[in-house]
């Protein structure tokens, strides 16, 4: 959640900001301030590395929250995010992680499944 002078109320979470802005969105709330602040703050921030221990759950709502928010900025992520799993996804075509190869390999799935919108949440 984004407060509004722009800064995220509860520390910088990328998940937490990701997970507002794609509530509000589905909720129809686009044109409110919370929306706003917290859409500009994801933009903002769409090159910071994923770094905790839950980047995979932060990846996922990040695509989510992106291509509901600003489809050039999902673009760009999108983009970036591909590179970055074709370089860290094993010979069998799992992933590693945190939560072992099932967890890892599903959220990073999930993250790319919007190239292909076969949910309807994965719509715009």
């Amino acid at each position: 959640y984004v407060n509004y002078s722009g800064t995220s109320m509860y520390g910088q979470s990328l998940a937490r900001s990701s997970i507002t802005a794609l509530i509000l969105a589905i909720g129809k709330r686009k044109d409110s301030d919370q929306y706003a602040l917290t859409s500009k703050y994801l933009r903002d921030n769409i090159d910071a590395p994923l770094t905790s221990h839950h980047r995979l759950y932060t990846r996922y709502y990040m695509a989510q929250a992106l291509f509901q928010t600003n489809f050039e900025a999902w673009q760009k992520w999108n983009e970036a995010t591909i590179k970055s799993l074709k370089n860290r996804q094993n010979e069998d075509g799992s992933f590693d992680g945190t939560y072992g190869k099932p967890y890892a390999t599903s959220m990073s799935l999930l993250a790319l499944a919007l190239n292909y919108r076969f949910l309807p949440i994965y719509e715009r």
